[in-house]
């Protein structure tokens, strides 16, 4: 088996029915989980009834995205595993693409498509404020060439098995949000090479999963797990080096939160809720900066080139 596909899911059972139409087609080929967080929507009467061909991983409760996945991936026979939102559908074709082509990487993204046919993303960036963004979000993919990224996104990431358990899984820490730039700040810590690939082409409902806009918990989570990644995968030299960018970026954060989303007192509580945590991540970051084989100068090109590649 090359690929299993692994989604998560809760309570959205039509855009899972929707995705796994889109799948349907090359069935044979892969390897399906579908990974419920305690759905109260019939959602797995729905696969048993009509989806035979996919496994199902029920959980006692809601366990967010990244303890979902590793679950499913406990289990996968594959030897690539793509990563899954359940709002979005994959373009017929693509995965039969993404067989055939020739992959020196480890872990990929696909070309991730808005529904309106721009961009949603195509890798995502580190920069040295510490605030991950899509690359060319909203933007007509246009040009576009396998090339080296930094990180794949959480809606649709391609990764090989071994690299995946190497680099320690998604941190379940995260619950949701930031944690693929996690996962793929350690892969490349590692040495592992994470590419786009254009011709894998996925489509987007942005917000289907977890509602559209700024909610509370999503602004909260955010805060919280950008202090998470920041301190688990930046070597000393650099996390004192950016200091005032990520200071500046935390202060930015909070004037959009204050005048435009209205939801500062969730970032505040967010990042003081990363703050009094870091003493529970202290062994994380001891366990990824043990295994980081690069070196900080190649760290520091990365972070600065995602700077430059907005």
């Amino acid at each position: 088996m090359e690929i299993s596909v692994i989604i998560p899911t809760w309570n959205r059972k039509n855009l899972l029915k929707r995705l796994l139409l889109s799948l349907e087609e090359v069935r044979e080929k892969i390897e399906v989980i579908v990974v419920d967080n305690a759905s109260t929507d019939g959602t797995q009467k729905m696969l048993e009834r009509e989806f035979p061909w996919v496994k199902i991983v029920p959980l006692s409760r809601n366990m967010g995205y990244a303890p979902a996945v590793n679950r499913g991936a406990e289990i996968a026979k594959g030897n690539f595993l793509l990563f899954m939102n359940n709002d979005t559908v994959v373009e017929k074709g693509s995965i039969e693409r993404f067989l055939r082509i020739k992959k020196e990487g480890d872990f990929f993204s696909p070309l991730v498509l808005r529904m309106d046919g721009k961009i949603d993303s195509c890798g995502d960036c580190f920069p040295p404020d510490g605030r991950p963004y899509k690359r060319f979000h909203g933007k007509v993919p246009e040009r576009l060439k396998m090339e080296r990224i930094f990180s794949a996104p959480g809606s649709s990431f391609f990764v090989k098995k071994d690299a995946f358990f190497e680099a320690g899984k998604f941190d379940p820490d995260f619950f949701a949000y930031f944690e693929d730039v996690d996962l793929s700040f350690r892969l490349n810590l590692m040495g592992y090479k994470g590419y786009l690939l254009p011709e894998v082409v996925i489509y987007h409902l942005e917000g289907g999963t977890a509602g559209k806009g700024d909610t509370s918990l999503k602004t909260r989570w955010l805060a919280r797990n950008r202090i998470f990644l920041i301190y688990k995968n930046l070597p000393l030299s650099l996390l004192l080096r950016y200091l005032p960018w990520i200071a500046g970026g935390t202060l930015r954060s909070f004037l959009y939160h204050i005048f435009i989303s209205g939801k500062f007192p969730y970032a505040f509580l967010g990042t003081l809720e990363g703050i009094l945590k870091l003493w529970k991540k202290r062994k994380d970051r001891k366990w990824v900066q043990e295994r980081r084989k690069v070196s900080v100068e190649e760290i520091r090109k990365w972070i600065e080139n995602c700077r430059a590649r907005r």
